[in-house]
This record gives structure tokens, C-alpha cells and sequence, in this order.
């Protein structure tokens, strides 16, 4: 594998992968299911990033109640989707 690191990802807890096989991608998931991390994958390019901290949780978790709330009241459909990654070969 012949990975390229951005420089965009410096200092913001994430990196930036390009030129990464399925396979690879496979076995990173692997090394860093117990980490925490977010891997997220779209032709090629992998972002990895750190682990959200409590307080990222804590106020992501009241926003999406408090939307939640506001779009039942407004009797606006919405879909709930959380953090989802999609993969395809």
C-alpha cells in the first residue's frame, strides 16, 4: 500500500489517507475497534479520527434531542441516522 498523509489533518485529531485498498481498510478497522476511533472510507481515501471526547457526546446527544423535539412538535418527518459507515467493494 502506498499511502499519502494531508497536512490538513495535523493538529485537528484526525489523518488523512490516500491510495488505501479495501483490504487495508479491513485490517485498520480491525486494529482499531477497540480504540475508539472513526474510520471513514469513500474510494480510496481513509479519515481517521480520534475518539470524541465526553463533552463532544454530551452536547451532540442534547442537540439531536432538542431537534428531535422540535421536528415532533412541528410534525416535520425526519430520520435518525446516527454515525453510520457504508461500505462497498
Amino acid at each position: 500500500m502506498v499511502a499519502a498523509i494531508s497536512k490538513a489533518g495535523l493538529g485537528t485529531g484526525a489523518a488523512f489517507l490516500s491510495n488505501v485498498t479495501w483490504e487495508t481498510l479491513e485490517k485498520l478497522d480491525a486494529d482499531f475497534a477497540q480504540t475508539g476511533a472513526h474510520l471513514t472510507y469513500l474510494d480510496g481515501c481513509l479519515e481517521i479520527m480520534a475518539p470524541f471526547s465526553e463533552e463532544h457526546e454530551e452536547s451532540r446527544n442534547t442537540l439531536d434531542q432538542l431537534l428531535e423535539i422540535y421536528m415532533r412538535t412541528k410534525d416535520i418527518r425526519f430520520y435518525g441516522r446516527g454515525s453510520t459507515t457504508l461500505g462497498m467493494k
